[in-house]
């Protein structure tokens, strides 16, 4: 009996008793994966089954579905599951109607809250394995994202893990995204796939945008391949993430999100009739509402909370006139369209709020240099439009550690331009970082210092970084990854570290982040 425990202990990353106590009880009880612990090759906390699949082409097919959880709901398990193996391994998993080398089926043996699934290993006979999921236990939203995830690893050759955090730990934990444990463990198998340090999110959406929720965590936002507003996020403050959910709605596009002064994130879209969609979050960093309407004719919207609390709404109109919208109180309820000073620009639309907490509206004109509308702070309306010269599109607008503005675009010879605001709040002349930057996007690093990433001639995305806060710029370095077709957008996780995310050509979804706040990006 000793004996028993103490492997089961072991396996498990418990402290080794070989008593029955408290934390072996509790991880007892705690619903788990069908394979045994023991008998896996231990090359560090992960396991390995050798010899794993010998080709890279692996099929897979759903036998039967369970009747209690949509079919849908069931295939999009276990696509997203494979997507995040494929992301990091040399194999390409692809479903087909029958016969296929991983055969996902529900098989009833051992009752409610005991075992909820069991996967064999693959062999060098090459031979289907079988992935089987016990309908008799309780299945609430997201428990098959990541049981299948777990299974999955199973089908490619990996045992347990002895790291709680890991996916493949035997008992059911809240990981829902591939650990670095996870992926040395297939890499030893089968190396990596491209030796990339991005990683998938999976999905297949447009127009990702991003929000940190009140306590922290980010959360992704695009449009489906359905028109269907998709989201995913972390389970936990700078920790991994959720699988993908829907918020529903038809034919969106161009969505912004923003934070009520309550926490609550409001993520904004455009509907086929071009009028302002909005649907926010119910209470602080969970729960949504149903969908609701501002109104308008509209394309390009931006979003702002300002220091008294309210959110404010800008966009194009179909003629290129700018049009605004506000929130009647924080957190509550919303104004009616209003148009600003008379002028015609071209979106996007990039709005900041300078020092002293007044709102500055970026756009480029119709003589392609960029055009600055700001707030009156002596009386009610706005100064005129005001012309900072340049040639540039894309403009997006950064905030210095010591409150002075920048401006960042792509000029003419597609290089990084930008502009930025003296410490008398006059603005200098252009200047360029050279480079090759599609789509710019800035933040600010923990220790003050901007970071500009862009998209590259070759489609990667590339990074230049202030080396001091407030003044003087590095050299431009790139990042080997997906071929981006969308994005970048890029944000702060609670801890400081910066996360930027892309849609890749694969129409997934990839991230990759700093190690450390203000810190050098992911290395596998």
């Amino acid at each position: 009996m000793a004996s028993a425990v103490t492997k089961y202990q072991q396996a498990m990353g418990l402290p080794v008793t070989g008593q029955v106590d408290g934390p072996t009880l509790a991880l007892m009880a705690r619903p788990r994966c069908g394979n045994p612990d023991v008998g896996a090759a231990r090359a560090a906390r992960y396991s390995v089954q050798p010899p794993g699949w010998q080709h890279h082409d692996i099929t897979y097919n759903i036998v039967e579905f369970n009747p209690k959880i949509s079919e849908e709901a069931q295939r999009l398990a276990f696509r997203g599951a494979f997507d995040r193996w494929q992301a990091v391994i040399p194999l390409d998993f692809t479903e087909i109607p029958k016969d296929g080398l991983i055969q996902i089926s529900w098989f009833k043996w051992d009752g409610p809250g005991k075992a909820l699934a069991r996967t064999q290993y693959p062999t060098d006979s090459g031979k289907p394995v079988t992935s089987r999921y016990d309908p008799d236990d309780s299945w609430p939203s997201n428990r098959l994202n990541r049981v299948a995830l777990h299974e999955f690893g199973h089908a490619i050759g990996l045992g347990h893990s002895d790291d709680p955090r890991a996916v493949m730990y035997a008992t059911l934990n809240d990981t829902a995204e591939l650990t670095r444990d996870d992926v040395q463990g297939a890499q030893v198998i089968y190396g990596p796939r491209y030796g990339w340090p991005w990683r998938s999110l999976g999905g297949e959406i447009y127009e990702p945008t991003v929000g940190a929720n009140l306590d922290g965590r980010l959360e992704v936002f695009g449009v489906g391949m359905d028109s269907e507003v998709h989201q995913i996020w972390q389970v936990a403050p700078n920790s991994v993430w959720s699988a993908w959910g829907s918020l529903g709605a038809n034919v969106l596009r161009q969505l912004a999100v923003g934070r009520n002064q309550d926490g609550r994130l409001e993520l904004f879209a455009v509907t086929g009739d071009n009028s302002l969609a909005a649907i926010w979050q119910t209470r602080p960093n969970n729960g949504w509402s149903h969908w609701g309407t501002l109104g308008g004719n509209i394309h390009s919207p931006t979003t702002i909370r300002t220091p008294g609390g309210r959110q404010h709404v800008f966009a194009c109109t179909p003629g290129g006139a700018l049009i605004h919208v506000a929130q009647t109180k924080p957190s509550n309820g919303w104004g009616t369209w209003e148009p600003l000073n008379a002028g015609t620009i071209r979106p996007p639309i990039t709005v900041a709020l300078d020092k002293a907490g007044w709102l500055q509206v970026f756009a480029v004109g119709t003589d392609g240099a960029l055009h600055l509308l700001s707030q009156n702070p002596s009386g009610p309306g706005w100064h005129p439009w005001k012309s900072l010269g340049g040639k540039i599109i894309n403009p997006v607008v950064g905030t210095n550690a010591d409150g002075r503005l920048e401006v960042f675009g792509t000029g003419p010879d597609k290089s990084l331009h930008h502009i930025w605001q003296k410490p008398d709040g006059s603005w200098s002349g252009w200047g360029t970082r050279g480079g090759h930057a599609i789509q710019p996007a800035v933040a600010r690093n923990k220790d003050g210092r901007l970071t500009v990433c862009a998209r590259n001639a070759g489609d990667q995305i590339s990074i230049i970084e202030q080396t001091a806060p407030n003044n003087g710029w590095g050299s431009w370095f790139s990042i080997p990854g997906p071929r981006v077709s969308e994005g970048p957008v890029i944000a702060a996780n609670q801890d400081g570290r910066l996360e930027i995310f892309v849609r890749g050509d694969d129409g997934a979804l990839w991230h990759l982040w700093q190690t450390a706040p203000s810190g050098y990006w992911l290395d596998l």
